[in-house]
């Protein structure tokens, strides 16, 4: 099928996705915001649980432009599960930059090592994150012989999404900089703006990456033996 990476965007503009997008988002920024870390970790539970399950239906053909809904969550387990697995997958991508950095004093060493451990991560994320979707148990999400196989078999289309991936990072990121940039020079009645902005803006990124990442799947569902 072929690789339609507009859809990753076009869903978020259509009025039956309004609610649970809208409805994440305002959740997700009162928890965040007001309730001291328990709220927090809930608010990415929130997320990742959401932004899971838009990449499992941006794969399924059956579901074309949803972003899934509130029905598709069951327990609380749907909600600490994304948490853990999106965790330990940045755990795995941050392994190898984390031993160069722990292991060598050498500057050489260093530089280089730190160099291919930023590559890696980069490469390997995208990867990683397409599997602890799909996962079952927290074991598989630990090994990294899966997102390499998985990453092999999209081939060069998986070299587009972690292009996408990394540029819509780096805009979210400039976004939020922005943010608290433009906080800073107002008064003290708009302090909220900064946290607010970043959250939308981390809905609105996680949103499109989780999408990105399903459409890529769908595209090369029988290469990765999804039926």
């Amino acid at each position: 099928e072929k690789l339609v990476l507009a859809e990753a965007i076009t869903p978020i503009f259509r009025a039956r996705n309004a609610p649970i997008l809208v409805g994440t988002t305002i959740a997700g920024f009162f928890l965040a915001r007001f309730v001291p870390i328990l709220g927090m970790f809930v608010a990415l539970g929130i997320l990742l649980a959401y932004a899971a399950e838009a990449s499992r239906a941006a794969a399924d053909p059956g579901r074309d432009g949803s972003l899934g809904g509130p029905a598709d969550f069951r327990s609380l387990g749907d909600l600490i599960g994304p948490v853990v697995r999106r965790g330990l997958v940045l755990a795995v991508g941050l392994a190898p930059l984390a031993i160069v950095l722990l292991a060598s004093s050498d500057p050489v060493v260093l530089s280089v090592g730190t160099l291919l451990g930023i590559a890696f991560f980069v490469l390997y994320t995208p990867a990683g994150l397409i599997v602890a979707a799909r996962a079952k148990s927290f074991l598989t999400v630990l090994s990294p012989i899966a997102p390499v196989r998985v990453a092999a078999r999209i081939g060069s289309d998986y070299l587009l999404a972690v292009g996408l991936h990394l540029l819509s990072t780096l805009v979210g990121g400039g976004l939020v900089v922005g943010a608290f940039a433009l906080a800073g020079v107002l008064d003290r009645y708009v302090a909220i703006l900064p946290f607010a902005v970043a959250w939308v803006v981390l809905v609105l990124v996680t949103t499109v990456q989780a999408r990105i990442l399903g459409l890529v799947v769908r595209a090369h569902r029988h290469d990765l033996g999804i039926d």
